[in-house]
């Protein structure tokens, strides 16, 4: 006798618009099982259809979780339950490894009694899906940055947690060295202002801010050309711009300083791109003349 599918918040398995089945969690594998609407089903070839169908739909959504480029797990506040092959990756553990280790083995300690309430909110209901950060220990003893997101679900007739995780390590680096050259840029003795494809001011550093006499907030958005004094402001900042993105653009500017009075600068420029290589604006690098 084939089974009734009984509850929501399965896959559905369809053909054309009518919905035979549903794939579900169960025991031996992520997606091994299905159930089927058995009034749906009304002969032999019908049903040698849906099963095909069936078997398909396990096929395609097995492929796609164990190539997933993230970790995807089901877990509960004691054990792994599953892993996918990148999951594994993380933590360099084989499968058959990973299905004799507790949860905890694979958590930084300082992070397993936060890791532990959140898992146990997850399966009391309590808390909804949410992303943190944690750190997993790997089998060679290094520790990996991770971001975990989880949901409910119900895994051989318990709560369970379903989720993922991604690899922030290289992420954190990258932002730690920005932090580093955002506070040199920030506090070089240089006067620094960067401005966007629209000439308009995106940064301006603290030195250049002692020397303009504005206040950030007051000159971030600002088109370039509004600050400065002379004809055809607009055309000279639009030339800055085109030039620049294929070379260094050097030449005399004049700023308005916040009280009105004229400053004369040398300027020179580098072109900024943004992290697929698209030109993004300009930095400029003022010296007044009278230095």
């Amino acid at each position: 006798m084939l089974n009734r599918v009984k509850s929501s918040g399965k896959i559905p398995i369809k053909y054309g618009a009518v919905v035979y089945g549903a794939l579900l969690l169960t025991e031996g594998s992520f997606m091994a099982k299905s159930d089927f609407l058995e009034e749906k089903i009304t002969d032999n070839t019908t049903q040698g259809v849906v099963r095909m169908l069936v078997v398909e739909s396990e096929q395609k959504y097995k492929a796609l979780v164990d190539n997933a480029l993230v970790g995807i797990y089901i877990i509960d506040v004691k054990d792994i339950l599953y892993a996918n092959p990148f999951m594994l990756e993380l933590v360099g553990y084989s499968n058959e490894e990973i299905q004799k280790m507790l949860l905890r083995d694979i958590i930084e300690p300082s992070c397993w009694e936060m890791v532990k309430e959140r898992v146990m909110k997850r399966l009391s209901g309590e808390s909804r899906v949410e992303e943190y950060e944690l750190k997993l220990v790997h089998k060679d003893g290094n520790t990996v940055d991770v971001k975990a997101k989880g949901v409910r679900c119900m895994y051989k007739g318990a709560h369970a947690v379903l989720g993922t995780m991604v690899d922030i390590g290289e992420k954190k680096k990258i932002d730690a060295k920005m932090r580093v050259l955002e506070d040199t840029v920030e506090n070089v003795p240089i006067s620094i202002v960067q401005i966007d494809i629209l000439t308009r001011v995106s940064y301006i550093n603290q030195e250049a801010v002692k020397l303009l006499n504005y206040k950030q907030k007051e000159i971030i958005g600002t088109p370039l050309e509004e600050i400065l004094i002379g004809k055809n402001s607009d055309k000279i900042v639009t030339n800055l711009l085109e030039k620049s993105q294929k070379r260094m653009w050097k030449g005399t500017l004049t700023f308005s300083k916040m009280d009105g009075q004229p400053l004369e600068m040398q300027v020179s420029t580098i072109s900024i791109k943004d992290k697929d290589n698209i030109f993004a604006g300009v930095m400029l690098f003022l010296t007044p003349m009278n230095y």
